[in-house]
Parts: structure tokens; C-alpha cells; sequence
């Protein structure tokens, strides 16, 4: 049995040989799409050093994400700066409590990257009801909101 195999027949999934080749077959692979993805957008602001300072910051918000959220946030990383000054930070947490979490651990690096960036945008989207918890507190970043549709999945072992 090849070593797919039982790495599928560790996980519960029922393993089908067909030529000499294993194939998981189950729909246990999956489960429910729970995951709320919140998703500031920042601007650079202009002026010497301003790039500098925000691409120093970026690693710091990884580290600590790293060492104080893993009980809540599923993925977390920067996309950019692209050429024209915006920096956006893909965040994906397990409820809007989660959000809510995360903004309050990495409450003093938001503090000093606001001296060099601005929050221009930010989208959230997730189930309903965990977006209902968010729409008070975060009601200062004037987000939108995208719920999503029911039906969505996600890979329980990726």
C-alpha cells in the first residue's frame, strides 16, 4: 500500500486500490467553511522613509501573530507594497471574536504603523452571524461586509 494510502486510512478516509495506485474516497475530507478573513488595506504614506518603516514593521506583526494567536487564526501574511504605495494583509481567523482578538494583541504595532500608512479599506467576509459580532466594534474602519454563501467548504488536512 502506498504510503498515501495510509496516510488516507489514518485520517478515516476509506481507500479504494485501482491498479496498482490509492485513492482517498470520501467526502470527510472537507467540512464546513467557518473561516472569517479580514482584510485591512493600507496606503503608504509619502515622504522619505515612509516605505522603509512599514516594510520593517511587517515582519514584527507576523512574529507576533505567530506567538500569541494560534489557538484562532487559521492564515496571516502581507501582499505587497505594490508599485503605487498599498499594502494589504490577508487575515483569516476562526470567528469574529478571533478579529476581535487580534486587533486588541497587535494594538501597539497598529499604533506605529499608522505614522507611516493609512487604513484606506478593509473587507470582511465570513458567516453572517460572526459578522453581526463585528459591525459595532469596527464600526471606526467603515468595512465591507460580504457574507458568505452557505454550502462553502474547506480542506480539513491542508
Amino acid at each position: 500500500m502506498s504510503s498515501f494510502a495510509a496516510q488516507a486510512k489514518a485520517k478515516g478516509l476509506q481507500v479504494v486500490e485501482k491498479k496498482g495506485e490509492a485513492f482517498a474516497s470520501s467526502e470527510s475530507w472537507f467540512e464546513d467553511d467557518k473561516v472569517v478573513s479580514f482584510v485591512p488595506k493600507w496606503k503608504i504614506k509619502d515622504g522619505e522613509g515612509m516605505l522603509e518603516n512599514v516594510e520593517a514593521l511587517l515582519p514584527k506583526f507576523c512574529q507576533v501573530v505567530k506567538e500569541k494567536e494560534r489557538s484562532y487564526c487559521m492564515h496571516y501574511s502581507f501582499v505587497g507594497p505594490s508599485d503605487d504605495g498599498y499594502v494589504i494583509c490577508r487575515e483569516g481567523y476562526t470567528s469574529g471574536d478571533g478579529v476581535l482578538k487580534h486587533i486588541e494583541v497587535v494594538g501597539d504595532l497598529l499604533q506605529e504603523i499608522k505614522q507611516y500608512a493609512d487604513i484606506v479599506e478593509v473587507t470582511i467576509q465570513g458567516p453572517a452571524g460572526e459578522l453581526e459580532k463585528l459591525k459595532k466594534p469596527l464600526a471606526h474602519l467603515s468595512p465591507q461586509y460580504f457574507p458568505t454563501v452557505p454550502g462553502g467548504f474547506r480542506n480539513k488536512y491542508v
